[in-house]
C-alpha cells in the first residue's frame, strides 16, 4: 500500500508526470481559496463589519508568516526527494528527522518572537483603533499555531517528495471541510467571536498534520 503511494518522477513521459503531479496541487490551492472565502463570509455575516475588518487587517501579515512556513517546509523537502530518488534509505530517514528537529527549533523561536511583538506590529501597520484588539486576538492564536502550520506543510512536502501529490490534497480537503464546520460551531454555537475562527483554522491544520 505504501509503495503504491510512491512514484518515481524520473520514469515515463515528463509531460504526463508533471501534469499528474501538478493538477492535485492546483485544485488544492483552488479549494483553499474557496474555504477562505467561506470562512470570511461566516465571520462577516455573523460577527459584523468590524470583526470582518479585524480579520482582514491581519491578512498581509499572516500571508507573510505562513508563506515563510511553506517556503521552509518546501526547502526541507528537497533533500528528502533527492535521497528518495537515490534509494538511500538511511539518508532519507536522516533528512526527514533533520527537517523535524530544525522545524521545532526554528518555529519555536519564530512563534515566540511574533507572539511577543504581535501587538506592536499591528500598531506599526496603523491598524485602526476600533479593530486592533480583535485583530490582536485573532492574530495571536494564528501565530501560536505556527508550528502546526509548519508541520502540516512539512509532512505534505514529504509526501510530495515521494511523487505523491494526491494524498496531501485529500488531507487539505478534509482540513478545509473541518475548518468550515468548526467555524460554524465556534462562532455561531459557542459565540467565540474572531477567536473561534482562529481556533478553527489551527485545529483543522493540526488534524491534517497528524493525519499526514
Amino acid at each position: 500500500m505504501a509503495e503504491a503511494r510512491m512514484k518515481d518522477m524520473t520514469v515515463a513521459s515528463p509531460m504526463k508526470l508533471i501534469l499528474n503531479f501538478a493538477i492535485p496541487i492546483y485544485f488544492g490551492m483552488l479549494f483553499q481559496q474557496f474555504y477562505s472565502i467561506v470562512d470570511t463570509m461566516i465571520v462577516g455575516k455573523v460577527l459584523g463589519v468590524d470583526a470582518l475588518a479585524a480579520v482582514g487587517a491581519t491578512g498581509s501579515l499572516t500571508f507573510m508568516i505562513i508563506g515563510l512556513c511553506n517556503g521552509i517546509a518546501s526547502g526541507f523537502a528537497i533533500p528528502i526527494a533527492q535521497r528518495f530518488r537515490a534509494q538511500d534509505e538511511k539518508g532519507l530517514k536522516a533528512a526527514i528527522a533533520n527537517g523535524i528537529y530544525l522545524g521545532i527549533i526554528i518555529f519555536t523561536i519564530i512563534t515566540i518572537l511574533v507572539t511577543v511583538f504581535c501587538f506592536p506590529i499591528l500598531r506599526m501597520m496603523n491598524t485602526p483603533a476600533n479593530i486592533i484588539e480583535e485583530s490582536h486576538k485573532y492574530l495571536f492564536i494564528i501565530f501560536m499555531g505556527l508550528p502546526v502550520t509548519f508541520f502540516y506543510n512539512y509532512f505534505s512536502g514529504v509526501i510530495r517528495s515521494f511523487g505523491n501529490s494526491k494524498t496531501p490534497l485529500y488531507f487539505l480537503l478534509a482540513a478545509s471541510g473541518l475548518n468550515i464546520v468548526l467555524d460554524v460551531i465556534c462562532i455561531i454555537s459557542f459565540g467565540m467571536g474572531v477567536e473561534g475562527a482562529a481556533y478553527a483554522t489551527v485545529f483543522s491544520q493540526f488534524v491534517a498534520a497528524v493525519g499526514s
